[in-house]
């Protein structure tokens, strides 16, 4: 009787763990975060956290991420006039960001029965465009979208209220150019205004004899550098008619969301600088930033597939967009940039920590990676997938996601809080009309200008420079003079009010190199010279070259190399000197550069492109050469190493109001960079503690190897570097926590990844868990699934110690209804104060066999 007894409560026991598996705390996303509540209602310093496609929420908590995609709605009913429907509620398991895809509703047939048949878009030939590519200019089909837009956010709130935290519109919805009859005669209302009905200038600058505004002849792509003027008006117009029919989207949102929830777009970074699609696709990000964010509140969403410089590059420009242009001191939100879909392309594992540890320095604030993955998945789904399509297993990014996640919310409210901290840096332009006019490189669709400008942002990053990338707006006094130096790589097209801000900024002490006929133009395409007097030269015209002598330059760096340029603009010096005469007048091979003092600063010229530039020998010489010509006007970098290392990043420190500092260093090549010291310029002084973490396990250390230097310069002492690391630096020192986590007993690890150990069923664990700066009576507590055991419970932090090291004993179950094939374990360490509240977490994951 006894022995049935127990028998029937073992085999409840095990129904109960069965049946309750979903409800393990450690199963549900607010178990690592401080910013989500019982309700999983975000606060303020949330940073989201997840990876695309895990619906159920069943593995992403385990990892430490926070949010799920789960909940997106696409009322395919309201096209044919019936009430709209909705999937099942998400699971509760975590909050959830939820696409509205109301555009999309009729991308198989545009006719509704309310709306009538609504309208596409059309192409030079008057072909209407196909699918969802619809007609803007049409005030019915933009009502369908709308008001579609408006019954799937009732929808979703009447299902998943209690859940939603975000919104995004249509998934990368960058709409091809129209030329409809509706869109043309909306651009002759535009040119009148815009022309003050003045039609000899609008013939002039569109090269044209048109005896009426409506008499023009919408130009093409293709025609670009044929017809720059024309060019330059009817995308401005199809770019305004867009955006604020997107921004009228945001409104629309917000205003039928009572809570008033953050909305972001996902665009794409392939409208930013490819010329090849930008020219295709509508969407200016800088004019979407300026006219939503007080519907985004303070963030920018971006889908983003890349890797090293370019992350960051791009990275960096939409941080600068959502900034408000009027005031770079605004405090109203965490600004920054919500990565709404992203990987490191198809890159190797390694490459994950290093892309995404350094984006972290250039405003990121959420991730949403690209994707989960299965086995047997296809296409982008195996492609993109944190998963091996051939096999199931986990890929080693996963864990370095699981471990970019405990490092971030480790300090989640710095991370969400703090900004970069650029000041003395260097900033570039991203001239997105020029981008316009420009000619891929020929290799690719995806391609960047001819004149590359992230090559000269890669070679000022080997160089040691902190570099911003702006767009047109931020170009105001305001927002630069906390510059050294501006840095003008194919700006030809400049308004009078940019080019006046720009000679201010030099006047001021600033300095500036600018490479071709920067400045040449207006935003229109008229010749208006903006630049010629600050920069002291007079240009002439673009050199055609003939066949002996084409127009490919070489410069010497002084040190005895050659860098390589191509293009050429011819010029004369008017105040400025030539810099390299003797080398000019002895080679027509030979670029100009000249430099020009203007009021208590220096403008620099050449007259090849900048971003065509390359060594004849080791790729960083160019960076060489950058270095020793800002560094003759006093622009010297920010992070200097010894021995020098240019495959190595040293991102903009984030600093929050308080000063406390988070500085990301980065490796961009497979091996691992040798121990170095580096000098950097730090947000002032007065830091009382220092410590280091790398991407490859969820600990840190003490870190002691620090001098002060004078000028706000600190010198580091740092270790070997495999991928990425942190080095915090507090003024006012925030309490954390790092787990150890080591097997009693042989074990291995991840097939795909060697810092995450993989165990066996019934074995044990020794966890070791590091506590900083915690306040007097607090008490760790380690976490792990309801039928692990955890010894001690909790255990109290020493008294007295800034650090100190807290030892847990943990025993894995024989069996378990939580042990699933390639689902790794959670282990979560928490701080709390001695009222018993939380104030710190970290986790980490095992596998089991």
């Amino acid at each position: 009787m006894n022995k049935l007894f127990k028998l029937s409560l073992g085999l409840a026991l095990l129904a109960a763990i069965g049946a309750g598996a979903a409800d393990d705390p450690l199963q549900k996303s607010n178990a690592y975060t401080l910013e989500l509540d019982g309700e999983m209602q975000p606060g303020r310093n949330f940073f989201p956290l997840s990876i695309l496609r895990n619906d159920e929420m069943d593995l992403l908590p385990r990892l430490g991420y926070t949010f799920t995609d789960g909940g997106g709605h696409q009322c395919l009913e309201f096209r044919t006039g019936k009430e709209c429907t909705y999937h099942k509620k998400v699971s509760d398991r975590a909050p959830v960001f939820v696409s509205l895809w109301a555009a999309h509703t009729v991308a198989g047939s545009r006719w509704t029965r309310n709306y009538g048949t609504l309208k596409n878009s059309q192409g030079p030939d008057g072909k209407p465009h196909k699918m969802h590519n619809l007609n803007l200019h049409d005030p019915n089909t933009g009502k369908y979208i709308l008001d579609c837009e408006r019954f799937s956010v009732e929808k979703v709130l009447e299902v998943n209220g209690d859940r939603v935290f975000m919104w995004h519109l249509d998934n990368e919805w960058e709409l091809p150019m129209d030329y409809s009859p509706e869109a043309k005669a909306g651009f002759v209302k535009y040119a009148k205004k815009l022309y003050n009905n003045d039609l000899d200038e609008f013939n002039r600058v569109w090269g044209s004899d048109y005896r009426r505004f409506e008499d023009f002849e919408a130009p093409v792509a293709e025609e670009a550098s044929r017809r720059p003027g024309a060019w330059l008006d009817w995308r401005r117009f199809q770019e305004e008619s867009y955006t604020d029919f997107m921004a009228a989207r945001f409104k629309n949102v917000s205003e039928a969301d009572k809570g008033r929830r953050r909305v972001v777009f996902k665009g794409t970074q392939c409208t930013l600088e490819m010329p090849a699609v930008y020219k295709l696709r509508l969407n200016n990000h800088e004019m979407l930033a300026d006219k939503t964010r007080e519907y985004s509140k303070g963030w920018y969403g971006i889908d983003m597939y890349g890797n090293t410089d370019r992350n960051c590059y791009e990275y960096n420009y939409f941080y600068n967009c959502i900034l408000n242009p009027a005031d770079p001191e605004d405090r109203r939100w965490n600004w920054g940039v919500f990565a709404a879909e992203t990987n490191n392309h198809t890159g190797p594992d390694w490459q994950f920590a290093e892309s995404f540890w350094r984006v972290l320095g250039n405003g990121v604030k959420g991730f949403d990676f690209f994707t989960l993955g299965k086995k047997g998945a296809k296409g982008d789904w195996a492609t993109f997938g944190f998963t091996r399509a051939s096999d199931g297993v986990r890929r080693g990014k996963l864990y370095y996601a699981a471990r970019l996640g405990a490092m971030i919310h480790r300090t989640e409210q710095f991370w969400a809080q703090s900004r970069p901290y650029t000041q003395g840096a260097v900033a570039m332009l991203i001239p997105t009309r020029d981008v316009l006019l420009s000619e891929p490189a020929g290799a690719s669709r995806w391609d960047y200008s001819q004149n590359n400008r992230l090559n000269v942002y890669t070679h000022l990053r080997e160089a040691g420079y902190r570099v911003d990338v702006l767009p047109y707006n931020k170009l105001n006094d305001a927002y630069l003079k906390k510059y050294a130096a501006l840095v003008l790589v194919g700006a030809d097209h400049l308004t009078a009010a940019e080019a006046g801000a720009i000679e201010r900024f030099v006047a001021a002490g600033g300095v500036l190199l600018a490479d071709g006929q920067c400045g040449f133009f207006d935003d229109r395409h008229r010749e208006i010279r903006s630049l010629e007097k600050l920069l002291g030269i007079r240009m002439g015209k673009v050199y055609k070259g003939i066949d002996v002598s084409p127009d490919d330059l070489w410069i010497c760096d002084g040190k005895g190399n050659v860098l390589r340029c191509d293009g050429k603009i011819t010029g004369s010096v008017t105040t400025a000197e030539l810099l390299n005469a003797d080398d000019v007048a002895n080679s027509l091979k030979v670029p100009m550069l000249t430099r020009n003092r203007f009021g208590r600063g220096t403008a620099f010229w050449i007259n090849t492109r900048l971003g065509c530039m390359r060594a004849e020998g080791p790729a960083h010489l160019v960076g060489d050469w950058l270095r020793e010509l800002l560094g003759s006007a006093g622009v010297e970098p920010q992070a200097v190493t010894v021995p020098a290392l240019p495959e190595l990043r040293i991102e903009a420190p984030m600093v929050d109001d308080d000063g406390n500092t988070a500085v990301v260093f980065a490796n961009t090549v497979r091996e691992p960079l040798p121990g170095f010291t580096a000098k950097l310029r730090m947000p002032g002084d007065g830091y009382k503690a220092f410590y280091w973490a790398d991407a490859e396990g969820t600990n840190f250390r003490v870190f002691d190897k620090v001098k002060q230097l004078k000028d706000d310069f600190y010198e580091f002492e740092l270790p070997s570097l495999r991928t990425a690391g942190v080095l915090y630096a507090w003024k006012k020192p925030l309490p954390m926590l790092g787990l150890t986590v080591e097997a009693v007993g042989d074990a291995g690890h991840a097939p795909y990844d060697p810092w995450t150990l993989l165990v066996e069923k019934g074995s044990e664990l020794t966890v070791t868990v590091r506590v900083a700066d915690a306040p007097a009576g607090s008490k760790v507590c380690l976490r792990a699934f309801g039928d692990w055991t955890v010894t001690p419970a909790e255990q109290e932090v020493p008294a007295g110690k800034a650090v100190s090291d807290l030892t847990f004993r943990v025993r894995l179950p024989k069996e378990s209804p939580l042990y699933l094939p390639e689902y790794p374990c959670p282990l979560l360490a928490e701080l709390r104060n001695a009222d018993g509240k939380r104030i710190g977490v970290c986790n980490a994951v095992v596998t089991v066999k």
